[in-house]
Protein backbone atom coordinates (compact mmCIF):
# COMPACT_ATOMS: atom_id res chain seq x y z
CA UNK A 1 0.00 0.00 0.00
CA UNK A 2 1.23 3.46 -0.83
CA UNK A 3 0.00 5.54 2.11
CA UNK A 4 1.10 8.89 0.68
CA UNK A 5 -0.94 8.25 -2.49
CA UNK A 6 -3.90 7.22 -0.35
CA UNK A 7 -3.76 10.48 1.65
CA UNK A 8 -3.40 12.55 -1.53
CA UNK A 9 -6.34 10.80 -3.20
CA UNK A 10 -8.60 10.92 -0.12
CA UNK A 11 -8.07 14.44 1.23
CA UNK A 12 -7.81 17.92 -0.22
CA UNK A 13 -5.69 19.37 2.59
CA UNK A 14 -2.62 17.56 3.89
CA UNK A 15 0.99 18.08 4.86
CA UNK A 16 3.53 15.33 4.35
CA UNK A 17 7.20 15.15 5.26
CA UNK A 18 10.19 13.41 3.68
CA UNK A 19 10.54 9.73 4.59
CA UNK A 20 12.47 8.66 7.66
CA UNK A 21 15.80 6.93 7.11
CA UNK A 22 16.49 3.50 8.56
CA UNK A 23 18.88 4.89 11.18
CA UNK A 24 16.13 7.08 12.68
CA UNK A 25 13.67 4.18 12.57
CA UNK A 26 16.14 1.89 14.35
CA UNK A 27 16.68 4.50 17.07
CA UNK A 28 12.93 4.93 17.51
CA UNK A 29 12.38 1.17 17.85
CA UNK A 30 15.26 0.97 20.30
CA UNK A 31 13.67 3.73 22.41
CA UNK A 32 9.97 2.78 22.36
CA UNK A 33 9.89 -0.84 21.20
CA UNK A 34 8.24 -2.59 18.29
CA UNK A 35 5.99 -0.78 15.83
CA UNK A 36 3.34 -2.30 13.56
CA UNK A 37 4.73 -3.18 10.12
CA UNK A 38 2.24 -0.93 8.32
CA UNK A 39 3.22 2.03 10.50
CA UNK A 40 6.88 1.42 9.65
CA UNK A 41 5.92 1.33 5.97
CA UNK A 42 4.15 4.68 6.38
CA UNK A 43 7.20 6.26 8.04
CA UNK A 44 9.35 5.05 5.16
CA UNK A 45 7.05 7.10 2.89
CA UNK A 46 6.49 10.16 5.10
CA UNK A 47 7.74 11.23 8.52
CA UNK A 48 4.29 12.05 9.84
CA UNK A 49 1.36 13.86 8.29
CA UNK A 50 -1.27 16.47 8.99
CA UNK A 51 -4.64 15.64 7.44
CA UNK A 52 -7.31 18.33 6.95
CA UNK A 53 -5.57 20.56 9.48
CA UNK A 54 -6.66 18.30 12.37
CA UNK A 55 -5.46 14.70 12.29
CA UNK A 56 -1.75 14.49 13.00
CA UNK A 57 0.14 11.25 12.42
CA UNK A 58 3.20 11.47 14.63
CA UNK A 59 6.69 11.92 13.24
CA UNK A 60 10.03 10.49 14.24
CA UNK A 61 11.86 13.79 13.86
CA UNK A 62 10.43 17.10 15.07
CA UNK A 63 8.32 18.96 12.49
CA UNK A 64 6.57 21.15 15.06
CA UNK A 65 3.94 18.59 16.03
CA UNK A 66 3.90 15.50 18.23
CA UNK A 67 6.72 13.02 17.84
CA UNK A 68 6.56 9.35 18.78
CA UNK A 69 9.21 9.90 21.44
CA UNK A 70 7.31 12.75 23.12
CA UNK A 71 4.07 10.81 23.25
CA UNK A 72 5.80 7.64 24.40
CA UNK A 73 7.42 9.52 27.30
CA UNK A 74 4.01 10.85 28.39
CA UNK A 75 2.31 7.47 28.20
CA UNK A 76 5.03 5.62 30.07
CA UNK A 77 4.69 7.99 33.03
CA UNK A 78 3.06 5.95 35.83
CA UNK A 79 0.73 8.84 36.66
CA UNK A 80 -0.66 8.82 33.07
CA UNK A 81 -1.12 5.06 33.20
CA UNK A 82 -3.08 5.34 36.46
CA UNK A 83 -5.24 8.23 35.21
CA UNK A 84 -5.95 6.69 31.79
CA UNK A 85 -5.91 2.88 32.01
CA UNK A 86 -7.77 2.41 28.70
CA UNK A 87 -5.46 4.76 26.82
CA UNK A 88 -2.48 2.99 28.30
CA UNK A 89 -3.45 -0.16 26.39
CA UNK A 90 -2.62 1.56 23.11
CA UNK A 91 0.47 2.46 21.13
CA UNK A 92 -0.50 6.01 20.23
CA UNK A 93 0.45 7.10 16.72
CA UNK A 94 -1.87 10.02 15.87
CA UNK A 95 -3.82 12.90 17.41
CA UNK A 96 -7.34 14.01 16.54
CA UNK A 97 -6.49 17.68 17.10
CA UNK A 98 -8.94 17.97 20.01
CA UNK A 99 -7.05 16.16 22.78
CA UNK A 100 -7.84 12.60 21.76
CA UNK A 101 -5.45 10.12 20.23
CA UNK A 102 -5.47 7.15 17.90
CA UNK A 103 -3.55 4.03 18.77
CA UNK A 104 -2.99 0.38 18.04
CA UNK A 105 -4.11 -2.01 20.75
CA UNK A 106 -1.02 -3.67 22.21
CA UNK A 107 -1.69 -7.40 22.41
CA UNK A 108 1.86 -8.13 23.61
CA UNK A 109 5.20 -6.33 23.68
CA UNK A 110 5.65 -6.71 19.92
CA UNK A 111 2.21 -7.49 18.46
CA UNK A 112 -0.68 -5.17 17.79
CA UNK A 113 -4.39 -5.46 17.20
CA UNK A 114 -7.04 -3.04 16.01
CA UNK A 115 -6.80 0.74 15.91
CA UNK A 116 -8.89 2.74 18.38
CA UNK A 117 -9.77 6.36 18.97
CA UNK A 118 -9.12 7.30 22.61
CA UNK A 119 -11.29 10.01 24.16
CA UNK A 120 -9.19 11.99 26.62
CA UNK A 121 -12.15 13.27 28.65
CA UNK A 122 -13.70 9.90 29.44
CA UNK A 123 -10.77 7.50 28.87
CA UNK A 124 -13.06 5.68 26.42
CA UNK A 125 -12.03 3.71 23.37
CA UNK A 126 -13.89 3.57 20.07
CA UNK A 127 -12.73 0.97 17.55
CA UNK A 128 -11.97 2.28 14.08
CA UNK A 129 -14.44 0.40 11.92
CA UNK A 130 -12.22 0.00 8.88
CA UNK A 131 -9.22 -2.25 9.55
CA UNK A 132 -5.57 -1.26 9.66
CA UNK A 133 -3.74 1.92 8.80
CA UNK A 134 -5.43 2.07 5.40
CA UNK A 135 -8.85 2.07 7.07
CA UNK A 136 -7.70 4.65 9.58
CA UNK A 137 -6.47 6.99 6.84
CA UNK A 138 -9.72 6.60 4.90
CA UNK A 139 -11.97 7.31 7.91
CA UNK A 140 -9.95 9.28 10.48
CA UNK A 141 -12.04 12.42 9.98
CA UNK A 142 -15.09 10.55 11.29
CA UNK A 143 -13.66 10.24 14.81
CA UNK A 144 -14.78 11.16 17.33
CA UNK A 145 -18.31 10.66 16.12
Amino acid sequence: MNFVSLIKSTYEEYELHPPVDEEHIARLINKIGALPAELLAFLRESDGALIEGMISIFSVTDHGSYTFTQVHEEWTDPEYRDMYPNGSRLLMFASDGMGGFFGYEKTSADTFGDIYHWDHEEDELQKITEPGLTGFIQTCEDYPD
